[in-house]
C-alpha cells in the first residue's frame, strides 16, 4: 500500500495548540496522546480543515523512508483506534469523513434572535425572597459569591409572592425545572406559607434553602416536604452545628433533606467524616470554600489532575467549547427585584420592568457567564485540555485564577 486516505476517527476529540502542540482522546475507550510536532500539528491540522472533507492524502512507504516520526504517529494512533487510512483508488472520488459538530449558531447562542423562543434557554430560577436573619455567620456575604447560599444585609428588603408569580407564568413556555428559595433567612418571611402553598401549583422541583442555625421551627420545614415536588436543604456553615442535625430526624422525611456543608479545611473534612460514620441517614454534599488563606486546601483537594480527565464524555467536551454549563440558563433574583446571570457580574434588569425575554438576550448578546468558557481565557485557551477541564466556576474569581488545576505543559 502506497497512497492513503488518512483520517481521524469521529469519536475522537482533537484540539490543537499554536505552535505545534496536539491532544488526541478517545472517547471510547479513554486513551489519550499527546505531541509536540511540527509536522504531526500541520497534518491533523489539515484532517479537520473542512475544505479536506476530513481526509488527507499520504504516501505511507515514502513516509516510512522520510518522515518516521509522521510515520509512527499515522501508526500508533491507528493501533489505539483513533485513526485509520483507506487505499486512493485512481477510478474513484474523494471519500467524505462527515465530522460530529454541535448545531449552534453565533457561538453558541442558541435562539440568538429576540423571540419568545429565547426563554427556552432557562432553565433554573432563584429566589431571594427577604434579606432577615437573625445571626452573624463568619463569612456571611462571601457563601453566595461562590456557590448558592443564604446572606444577609442590615436592611431587609422583601421579593412580594405576587412578583415572585409573575415571574413563574411568564415563563410558562421556557424549560424552567427547578426554582430555589433562599434569604436571609426564609422561615422569617411574613407570606412563607402562602408562598408554599402557590409553588406547589407548579410542576418543577422547588428547592428551599435554610442554615441550620436558622431552623427554629420544624413544622414550616413539615409544610415544605408535604408537597412531592419540594426538597429542603440545610445549610451547615459551622461543623460546631453539625450535632444540632440530630434534632430533624424522626421529624422529617430525610429522603427529601439535603445537608450541604461548606467546607475550608482538612479539619472540616474531619469532622464532618466522624458525624457520617455515625449519622450514615443523612445526605450530605460538600461543598468547597475559598477563605483568602486556604488555597493549598483547594490545591490537594480540588484542583483537577491529568488523570482525572480520563473519563471524560464527548458530549461534555463538545459542550465545554462552547457554554458553560455551570451558568448557563440559570437567572438569580434579589429582593429587590435585580436579577443577574451571577453575583459576580452585572446586573441585567429588574423583574419590575424588563422582562426575562430581554434579559436571556442581554446576556447571551452581552453577557460573559452563559458563554464563559476556558477555550477562551488565558491561560487556558493555551492549554490542550482547556475544554476536558470541568468548566469555570465562581472559584476562579474568588481565588483570582482560571487554571485550578495541576496541569503542567
Amino acid at each position: 500500500m502506497s497512497k492513503s486516505w488518512f483520517y481521524l476517527e469521529n469519536y475522537l476529540y482533537v484540539n490543537t495548540v499554536a505552535p505545534n502542540k496536539v491532544l488526541l482522546y478517545n472517547t471510547l475507550n479513554h486513551k489519550l496522546l499527546t505531541y509536540e510536532n511540527e509536522k504531526i500539528f500541520h497534518l491533523v491540522k489539515a484532517q479537520k480543515d473542512v475544505e479536506n472533507n476530513g481526509l488527507v492524502k499520504v504516501d505511507l512507504d515514502e513516509l516510512r523512508h522520510s518522515d518516521f516520526e509522521l510515520y509512527n504517529f499515522i501508526i500508533q494512533t491507528r493501533e489505539h483506534f483513533m485513526s485509520d487510512y483507506l487505499p486512493v483508488s485512481d477510478n474513484s472520488k474523494k471519500p467524505v469523513l462527515f465530522q460530529p459538530e454541535p448545531m449552534v449558531l453565533k457561538e453558541g447562542h442558541v435562539y440568538y434572535n429576540f423571540s419568545e423562543e429565547i426563554i427556552h434557554n432557562i432553565t433554573e430560577l432563584t429566589f431571594y425572597i427577604n434579606r432577615a436573619c437573625g445571626y452573624d455567620c463568619e463569612h456571611c456575604g462571601q457563601y453566595q459569591k461562590q456557590f448558592s447560599c443564604c446572606y444577609k444585609k442590615e436592611h431587609n428588603e422583601e421579593l412580594d409572592v405576587a412578583s415572585i408569580l409573575a415571574c413563574l407564568n411568564s415563563l410558562k413556555e421556557a424549560s424552567l425545572f427547578q426554582i430555589n428559595i433562599l434569604g436571609g433567612n426564609i422561615l422569617m418571611y411574613p407570606d412563607f406559607s402562602e408562598l408554599v402553598d402557590e409553588l406547589n401549583g407548579y410542576s418543577f422541583r422547588k428547592i428551599y434553602k435554610v442554615n441550620i442555625k436558622q431552623l427554629t421551627d420544624i413544622q414550616q420545614c413539615c409544610q415544605i416536604l408535604a408537597h412531592p415536588s419540594n426538597r429542603l436543604e440545610i445549610i451547615c456553615t459551622d461543623t460546631n452545628d453539625l450535632d444540632k442535625l440530630t434534632a430533624v430526624r424522626g421529624r422529617l422525611d430525610l429522603s427529601l433533606v439535603q445537608i450541604n456543608i461548606p467546607v475550608q479545611s482538612e479539619q472540616d473534612l474531619s469532622c464532618i467524616e466522624s458525624f457520617t460514620q455515625n449519622n450514615p441517614d443523612f445526605t450530605i454534599n460538600l461543598t468547597p470554600f475559598y477563605n483568602g488563606q486556604n488555597e493549598s486546601f483547594f490545591q490537594e483537594n480540588v484542583f483537577v489532575s491529568e488523570e482525572e480527565l480520563a473519563q471524560v464524555l464527548f458530549k461534555s467536551i463538545k459542550r465545554n467549547s462552547i457554554l458553560n454549563h455551570n451558568f448557563f440558563g440559570k437567572f438569580i433574583c434579589l429582593p429587590n427585584g435585580d436579577v443577574y446571570s451571577n453575583l459576580n457580574g452585572n446586573c441585567l434588569g429588574n423583574i419590575k420592568q424588563d422582562s426575562f425575554a430581554a434579559m436571556a438576550y442581554k446576556e447571551l448578546s452581552e453577557g460573559v457567564h452563559w458563554m464563559k468558557v476556558r477555550r477562551k481565557v488565558e491561560p487556558c485557551k493555551r492549554c490542550l485540555f482547556a475544554s476536558m477541564c470541568p468548566p469555570l466556576s465562581n472559584y476562579e474569581q474568588a481565588i483570582g485564577r482560571n487554571d485550578l488545576c495541576t496541569i503542567k505543559e
